[in-house]
């Protein structure tokens, strides 16, 4: 009897132990939030798709977008509205939605991309980008790159 009481003890234990890791399991949007403001941090070039005369190496892109992204930041907020920093002076609003089959973000507004291929935990946030450079007509270089933030 004693055996049986123990065991039912020790089954009861384990599991309050199960439902209290299943009920701290936070969703993407709730990671999104909570991570806010999220700063960019780095970029990882994935595939070059057009280059220029003379091409560019994937270190002189990576250099190239951690210069022109060194001030952009999101801060999500459970309102489904989003701030976007690009610069030290400037600021946008939007409303965004979290698609977690798709894994995108989509903004109202058409004038910004959307974030693809999200990816987000208690620290990190990370999504990829297609960007073309055009520094002149006849010199282009496009890319998919890697976008990583860091938690504030």
């Amino acid at each position: 009897m004693k055996k049986i009481i123990l065991l039912l003890f020790t089954f009861s234990i384990l599991s309050c132990s199960k439902d209290d890791n299943t009920s701290s399991y936070k969703g993407k949007n709730d990671l999104l939030i909570e991570g806010s403001p999220w700063i960019y941090h780095h970029a990882e070039i994935l595939k070059i798709t057009n280059n220029t005369t003379p091409p560019k190496t994937k270190e002189e892109l990576s250099e190239l977008v951690d210069f022109q992204n060194q001030f952009l930041s999101y801060d999500f907020n459970r309102d489904g509205s989003a701030n976007i920093t690009v610069n030290e002076d400037t600021t946008h609003s939007f409303n965004y939605k979290l698609d977690t089959e798709k894994q995108i973000i989509e903004f109202e507004n058409e004038t910004f991309y959307t974030l693809e291929n999200i990816e987000v935990n208690e620290s990190e946030f990370s999504h990829t980008i297609d960007i073309t450079f055009a520094p002149q007509p006849d010199n282009r270089v496009s890319f998919t790159a890697k976008l990583f933030f860091k938690k504030n």
